[in-house]
């Protein structure tokens, strides 16, 4: 029994000992894609050939996150710009886990973005000049720290304080969408962006474009349902949760009848507290979605005739179609 004890008290001091050793408690992305892993492992968890259960989400190059713990080359991290839904606590809370500490800056304040990429892959230029040869290539979503320069270029500051040049067509800028006659516009643009994600792999745990190359040794890119929702939004300056439940508990819920395209659809297997799936509603009865069955494992286009079973019109919000439960809602009012 002592023994046991003393075990606990020293697991514990441990644990106060790297929360106590941290220098900064923010830090910034350095790469163009990092992984978040439940464990600090690269280890996979999990039976499934294309699933691992140790892939949490996905950080962004300039993405800020709160430091909790450090241990042997890996830091733990809160993501403020991540919420998921917890169902224990019955709340939004910040997405978190391990990521490897060579792929963090860290600081002592907080940073604002200014704006976000809006295409699937941007280059970043050291001088303002489109000619010359990009210093990284950065991702659908990745925020962006700086100032619009001129009507060509926006002067963006770099995780370790450099700065870096952007061409403004690839920029969408924090408030774009925010008057009420630019939401049929923002709708029109998220489908059109959308459909760039068709044909990519489906990747538990993934939040990133696709880069058929990878951007490391063992880093892969692609997305999971709701990943695609979040970087899709995010790329247009709306910050939703990270998971399904958590977005469909931060929208607000709709009827088929008022669905338009850019809202969402989820599928449950009984009630709203267990949400697995999210598709976007893409108008005209096409749903898009990352779907991660074993023999699609891609992002693609379908029907709601096919996958619900009922055209999207006829539909009630949490209406049962006799193999799972279907909800609606939007971030678009």
């Amino acid at each position: 029994m002592k023994i046991k004890i003393f075990l606990l008290c020293f697991f514990i001091a441990q644990e106060l000992i790297q929360a106590a050793s941290i220098s900064a408690p923010f830090g910034r992305v350095t790469a163009a894609i990092v992984d978040v892993r439940a464990h600090p492992s690269r280890k996979k968890c999990g039976t499934h050939s294309y699933h691992d259960f140790n892939q949490t989400t996905q950080l962004l190059w300039g993405e800020q996150v709160h430091i909790h713990a450090k241990k042997k080359g890996w830091v733990n991290v809160k993501i403020p710009e991540q919420s998921i839904f917890c169902k224990k606590q019955k709340k939004l809370t910040f997405c978190s886990g391990w990521i490897e500490s060579h792929f963090l800056k860290e600081s002592n304040f907080v940073v604002k973005p200014i704006g976000f990429v809006k295409c699937a892959w941007a280059p970043l230029f050291s001088r303002r000049h489109v000619e010359s040869t990009p210093v990284i290539h950065i991702c659908m979503g990745t925020p962006l720290v700086g100032f619009r320069y001129n009507e060509q270029w926006w002067s963006i500051e770099t995780p370790d304080n450099k700065k870096l040049w952007i061409s403004h067509e690839h920029v969408c800028p924090i408030g774009a969408y925010s008057r009420k006659k630019d939401k049929k516009k923002l709708r029109k643009s998220l489908v059109r962006e959308a459909t760039t994600f068709l044909g990519y792999p489906y990747r538990w745990g993934g939040r990133s474009m696709n880069c058929s190359r990878g951007v490391g040794p063992w880093l892969m890119s692609g997305v999971d349902c709701s990943s695609l929702i979040h970087l899709l939004y995010q790329s247009h300056g709306i910050i939703v949760p990270r998971n399904s439940t958590g977005l469909y508990h931060a929208a607000k819920a709709i009827h088929g009848k008022a669905c338009k395209p850019g809202d969402l659809v989820f599928l449950s297997r009984n009630d709203e507290h267990n949400i697995y799936h999210v598709l976007l509603y893409l108008g005209d009865n096409q749903l898009l979605e990352a779907s991660g069955d074993s023999k699609q494992k891609k992002v693609r286009i379908i029907s709601a005739s096919k996958k619900l079973g009922q055209e999207i019109n006829s539909l009630k919000n949490g209406q049962n179609n006799g193999k799972q439960s279907v909800f609606l809602g939007t971030f678009l009012t």
